[in-house]
């Protein structure tokens, strides 16, 4: 692929030609998803590229073209783009070109340890890897100055950081008319239903044992400390290839295949996770949300983290019975309080607009001559 990529030198850069990776290839999601439907909005003459996995969903909207991910029409793609839109790194034989302009928007918040905070668990072709993808991009997106200060210090990353803010959490602030119900309508959910968010991360052996189990107890005290009748969503780590692990129980809908986490973050009035970093997303919603820690101390010697949980404002429990009481109990002032304190420590200044910004950095850099 390297030679591929030396090869396709031989075809002038289309400067109006946005190639866009997700996921290593996952479909229409996360913040290009975003970002490109901004894009769209403007009719700009774009040619806009999407690297789709084998088995991916082919769920883009019109105005997009696709391409394989790791075949010849990929290099090509790549080769001859004037931008690269990424939320990942980008493979070791990916050979940026002269000319060609670079975002890297990532794809979550440094909560755990990663990159250059996790190297004894990082093969050396990963941190080979990592450090030549750093040395391509042009611009890092960041949601705050914490979020900079880690980029700066465990991404091998000296380059531009632009403080344009979250663009997959753009609608979390900004509250698009109608969008909640559609999104009910997507989960067959009658509108104005209060809703449960309950997605916890994947353990390194995938076991699901940490996993909250009885959802009847949770579902009480929710409705004992906040009223109304509740619907508890149930959302599997991406990285899981099977559906809820709880047996289908009643009043629990399995959203793990539901294609855009923020959607389910912006319709939910509360939040339930371990170790994800969705919680550093959700609480722009200001929001009641609460960690459920059972295996802290082997999760902290196995991974690590950046930001300690407990340095956190979410309500912290390493028992059902310690999050049902933590639950009944809440505190809604002293919460609110301590999480405004939170963020202003993070340095977040996302202020709904990072999509229109990615998107016009974008369109400066295709109008740009080679």
């Amino acid at each position: 692929y390297i030679f591929l990529f030396y090869f396709f030198r031989l075809w002038p850069i289309k400067k109006t030609k946005v190639v866009v990776s997700n996921f290593y290839g996952r479909g229409w999601g996360d913040h290009a998803k975003y970002i490109v439907t901004e894009l769209l909005g403007k009719q700009s003459p774009l040619d806009i590229v999407w690297i789709m996995a084998e088995h991916a969903e082919n769920d883009l909207p019109n105005g997009i073209r696709t391409v394989k991910r790791s075949s010849i029409s990929m290099v090509f793609e790549l080769a001859t783009a004037g931008v690269w839109l990424d939320n990942c790194r980008k493979d070791f034989y990916c050979q940026k070109r002269k000319g060609q302009f670079y975002i890297n928007t990532w794809h979550g918040g440094a909560y755990k340890n990663g990159e250059g905070a996790a190297l004894s668990k990082l093969s050396p072709r990963y941190q080979k890897t990592a450090q030549h993808d750093s040395a391509m991009i042009d611009a890092f997106i960041s949601d705050s100055t914490y979020f900079e200060e880690v980029v700066r210090k465990f991404f091998w990353y000296t380059g531009n950081i632009l403080p344009f803010g979250s663009a997959r959490n753009d609608i979390l602030l900004t509250k698009p008319q109608g969008l909640s119900e559609t999104i009910y309508r997507k989960l067959s959910v009658k509108p104005g239903s209060k809703i449960l968010l309950y997605a916890p991360t994947f353990r390194n052996d995938y076991t699901t044992t940490p996993y909250l189990k009885d959802f009847q107890a949770l579902r009480e005290a929710v409705e004992r400390r906040f009223g109304g009748e509740w619907i508890i969503l149930f959302r599997l780590h991406p990285n899981f290839n099977a559906g809820l692990p709880t047996g289908g129980r009643t009043g629990i809908l399995d959203v793990s295949l539901y294609d855009d986490m923020q959607e389910l973050l912006f319709i939910s009035d509360l939040f339930i996770t371990d170790y994800s970093s969705c919680v550093l997303d959700f609480m722009l919603t200001r929001r009641p949300a609460f960690l459920y820690l059972p295996d802290l101390q082997a999760y902290e010697e196995e991974r690590g983290f950046i930001l300690s949980p407990r340095e956190m404002p979410f309500p912290m429990a390493e028992t059902e019975q310690a999050l049902f009481e933590k639950i009944m109990t809440f505190s809604g002032g002293e919460y609110h309080t301590d999480l405004e304190s939170f963020i202003q420590r993070l340095g977040i200044f996302q202020d709904g607009t990072a999509s229109q910004q990615c998107a016009d950095l974008i369109l400066q850099n295709t109008n740009k001559e080679t």
